[in-house]
């Protein structure tokens, strides 16, 4: 059986060039991998703008962009483009899911099943419902 450790996939991330450094608090804030903090720091360095803020050059440019990536996620995913949500974050995320589909379709007799491990905010919209 083959380590984690020694994941070929270690070396897509910067911060595991240590091969020292282990790290389990993804849950909080992920490694990023090289090609992401390679082309962020490109994108930041040229003329920046806004996503779908303006008709001027840099904004389309940027929504071009951002759209591709909308697109390139829902191939690999085999979902529609506009089946794919940009979040800041996980609990973001959840919590939309949650005020929505949750919100429209759940009811008092439903079971939200989780772990012990789930994270809080996952943990406290579940007992919100419970309560409603």
């Amino acid at each position: 059986m083959t380590s984690n450790l020694t994941s070929p996939w270690r070396k897509d991330f910067r911060a595991f060039d240590d091969e020292k450094f282990i790290y389990l608090d993804t849950a909080a804030s992920a490694q990023k991998l090289k090609i992401v903090t390679q082309t962020m720091t490109r994108l930041m360095s040229e003329p920046y703008a806004n996503v779908s803020r303006g008709l001027y050059k840099a904004s389309q440019d940027m929504t071009s962009l951002y759209e591709g990536a909308r697109a390139t996620i829902a191939s690999f995913m085999n979902a529609l483009t506009n089946e794919i949500i940009f979040t800041r974050n996980a609990t973001e995320g959840f919590n939309l899911l949650a005020y929505s589909w949750g919100g429209a379709n759940l009811t008092k007799d439903d079971h939200v099943l989780s772990t012990a491990m789930e994270h809080h905010a996952i943990l406290c919209r579940g007992n919100c419902y419970a309560i409603k």
